[in-house]
């Protein structure tokens, strides 16, 4: 048993230093929005989430928790994509786009 001693030290260490490095590797996203009702309809899901924003992008959507750098909390709230109105055919005023965004338009086209 002598002779395998330290051979099997090492490969006890390595594992040990392999599963610390993994636990400690957690997935750091720029921005997470907490806890808010995500509605896709592209995907139909229409559920409680916590959204991660990485780049800009959306980067996970998770039932469980997700650590970020900034945290918002969406709580009561839905979080969805940006919505695309095809009917703008109204006069395009300050106060019209304000209630675009208000419902989440970003997108409007003029037909």
């Amino acid at each position: 048993m002598g002779r395998w001693a330290p051979e099997s030290l090492v490969v006890f260490l390595i594992c040990i230093l392999a599963a610390s490095c993994a636990e400690g590797s957690v997935d750091l996203f720029d921005v997470v929005i907490e806890g808010g009702r995500v509605v896709d309809p592209a995907t139909g899901l229409d559920g409680v989430r916590s959204v991660g924003i990485r780049d800009g992008r959306v980067a996970a959507v998770s039932e469980g928790v997700l650590e970020g750098r900034r945290t918002i909390d969406a709580a009561g709230l839905v979080v969805a994509p940006g919505f695309v109105d095809v009917l703008a055919g109204y006069p395009n005023t300050d106060e019209a786009a304000e209630f675009k965004i208000f419902d989440g338009v970003t997108t409007m086209v003029s037909m």
